[in-house]
């Protein structure tokens, strides 16, 4: 890209770098404090590898190597190399990044070598600065794959007073100006301690190359002269013989106090005291006390056992004022500890609104390993490391002799095809042989490897067509493009030739988030989230009433048309269904058989049945003649009563039969 038409690409945002960078241009970068010592470029000759602030020339900030500056922001001076702290005042410092990677570099042609990946930005300030010295704020840039990996500049406070001056980070405040979508971001505070990514898409480390891409970061700080001290140290438990360093052996309790006072001219208010345990030692609950005016300077438990998370507040502190924080901690069981001395170093901090400080206190525990020797192994005849205690002479002895050496062999290792020296119980003909025949050099070949695509030097026997070919056009490489995952929906790069629309498609609007609604399963009848895509009101529907619970369902009389059926519980009105199911049954006259029967309403056929009883009427002859008396007449009375007695039983058991 020429200098002309890469000025003509610089958005009004950038150029309002000027206004900023103005005081820093006519400072020859040879006289800054900057590294490392790299290869520069030019606007019209960038470079042709990611690199960051190398450029000489850039028309807005001069020499890129001289990418750090300072101003007073409460007397609004410019930018510059160096301010002068002054109590109370706030201050911006200003850090520019530019890859300075060729524009043609970030396309797909060039494998996207142009943009920088990984990137990030890191700042680092004192915390306090001496009366009478200066000084140093260091900004640095990089990359994963930038060539140098780091480049570091700095500018410098002067502390003129005559007492030390402290700087505060305001936090929040780092915020990121570039022409891309993260312009305006706030960064996070690790760009303090471990550095934070940079980016113009987005903050994840992306910044092709080219101007257009450029930016830079701004925080600030204030000077204060407020101060604190904390002090860190360690007793044997219960002992009250606090010290920097305390000797324990395993499983011991220690006691850590830890000392606040407000040494500088200004209330400090909500102190927190955390402090940090190292690996190996554990706080014991319920053990912490505090001590300060509150208390009357007597130390008093309390309830909050988070000392050692996110710290206790011991309340607020005039100058010259203090408090202290007392708890317990155990030392692990000696099984988890290294042979030796193991110092366990424990830091505490005190947090203000002036900024934090901490100090540290040390636990030595020594722990007496077993001595060991070189012994012969018995069982084994191999010579190894062992416990001096293990020496009995049955299974091992400090006799090196007894385990002579073993009896070895030249053999063919079947697995590798290589002669090797082996010891001769190796020799099975499986995995060694002594036919050193089998380890004649195999014919080696160039192949096009068909599963990785990649060339190799093989055996011959292993061109197969299949896995293997002597065509190395086969290997060619494979065009790829981005492509819509169907199964994963997810977004991936892939061989051109995968693109089927069936697992994958070049419509990367496949990939778009699914939306989801519940829905009733009308096939199970259960509520479920589905993908809306399949509301159709036959499978799925969203009216979730469909997988109500079924009503209960009972026998009833449908009082209309006279048929039983069965029906939901809630419609027996006694109008329209009746539970009395002998409301939907009749008397009707068989008309095959002159017989009265009980039949359902709904069963009644003409040509079966007839409501006219009288069909079923039976005549009854005529007396001829008067009865006569006598034992006759007594036995034809009993039979009589016998007819009368089954003619009654066969018309129940009929009507048994019709109900």
């Amino acid at each position: 890209m020429t200098l002309t038409s890469l000025l003509g690409k610089v958005s009004k945002r950038v150029w309002a770098l000027t206004a900023i960078a103005t005081a820093t241009v006519a400072i020859p970068a040879g006289l800054l404090a900057w590294g490392p010592d790299r290869p520069t470029f030019t606007m019209a000759h960038p470079s042709d590898h990611v690199t960051f602030n190398s450029i000489t020339d850039n028309p807005v900030q001069g020499d890129e190597r001289n990418f750090v500056q300072i101003r007073n922001v409460t007397t609004n001076s410019k930018f510059s190399e160096s301010e002068s702290l002054v109590a109370g005042n706030e201050y911006e410092v200003y850090v520019f990044y530019h890859n300075d990677a060729a524009s043609n570099l970030n396309d797909a042609a060039h494998n996207y070598k142009g943009i920088a990946t990984g990137a990030y930005m890191k700042a680092e300030l004192p915390a306090s600065v001496a009366a009478g010295s200066t000084g140093t704020i260091n900004g640095y840039v990089g990359a994963s794959n930038s060539s140098p990996s780091q480049v570091w500049d700095e500018a410098t406070v002067k502390n003129t007073t005559g007492g030390a001056m402290d700087i505060r980070i305001k936090s929040g405040s780092a915020k990121i100006t570039n022409n891309g979508k993260t312009n305006g971001k706030t960064l996070p505070d690790a760009i303090f301690s471990t550095g934070t990514p940079l980016g113009y898409d987005a903050l994840d480390g992306k910044v092709p190359g080219c101007t257009q891409y450029s930016g830079y970061v701004t925080y600030r700080f204030t000077a204060d002269q407020p101060n604190f001290t904390v002090a860190k140290t360690v007793s044997a438990h219960d002992q009250n013989k606090f010290s920097e360093n305390v000797d324990a052996k395993a499983g011991d309790l220690v006691d850590f106090l830890i000392q606040y006072k407000n040494t500088g001219t200004t209330q400090q208010d909500n102190v927190v005291i955390r402090d940090t345990l190292p690996a190996h030692l554990s706080y014991v609950a319920g053990s912490t006390y505090v001590s300060n005016s509150a208390t009357g300077n007597k130390f008093q438990s309390i309830k909050a056992d988070t000392v050692t998370q996110q710290g206790v507040n011991i309340g607020s502190y005039a100058p010259g004022a203090g408090g202290f924080v007392k708890f317990t901690a155990k030392v692990d069981a000696e099984s988890n500890l290294a042979c030796g001395t193991n110092k366990f170093t424990n830091t505490a901090a005190a947090d203000t609104q002036n900024g934090s400080k901490s100090d540290t206190a040390t636990v030595t525990v020594t722990k007496n390993c077993v001595e060991q020797v070189q012994a012969c192994n018995l069982d084994t005849m191999k010579i190894e490391t062992v416990d001096k205690s293990k020496i009995d002479n049955v299974h091992y002895t400090t006799d090196l002799s007894k385990c002579k050496p073993v009896e070895k062999v030249q053999a063919c290792n079947l697995d590798t095809l290589k002669i090797e020296t082996v010891e001769k119980s190796k020799i099975d003909n499986v995995h060694y042989t002594t036919d050193l025949t089998k380890c004649q050099p195999v014919e080696k070949v160039q192949a096009c490897n068909l599963d990785t695509k990649k060339i190799e030097t093989v055996d011959k026997s292993k061109i197969d067509n299949i896995h293997y070919t002597t065509d190395l056009t086969k290997c060619q490489p494979v065009e790829k493009v981005q492509a819509c995952n169907l199964d994963t929906m997810k977004i991936e790069t892939v061989e051109k030739s995968k693109i089927d629309n069936v697992h994958y498609t070049t419509d990367l609007s496949k990939c778009q988030k699914v939306e989801k609604v519940q829905a009733c399963n009308l096939d199970t009848l259960k509520v479920e989230m589905v993908d809306k895509s399949k509301i159709d009101d036959v499978h799925y529907t969203t009216d979730l009433t469909k997988c109500a619970p079924k009503p209960e369902t009972v026998v009833a009389c449908n009082l209309t048309t006279g048929a039983i059926e069965t029906v939901e519980k809630s419609k027996i009105d006694d109008v329209h269904y009746s539970t009395d199911l002998t409301k939907c049954q009749e008397q009707v006259c068989r008309i095959s058989d002159k017989t009265i029967v009980t039949i359902n309403k709904a069963d009644f056929d003409n040509s079966i049945y007839t409501t006219d009883m009288s069909q079923c009427e039976t005549t009854t002859p005529p007396v001829t003649e008067l009865p006569h008396t006598g034992i006759s007449d007594g036995i034809m009375s009993v039979i009589g009563a016998g007819s009368l007695v089954g003619v009654t039983g066969a018309y129940l058991a009929s009507r048994r039969n019709a109900r």
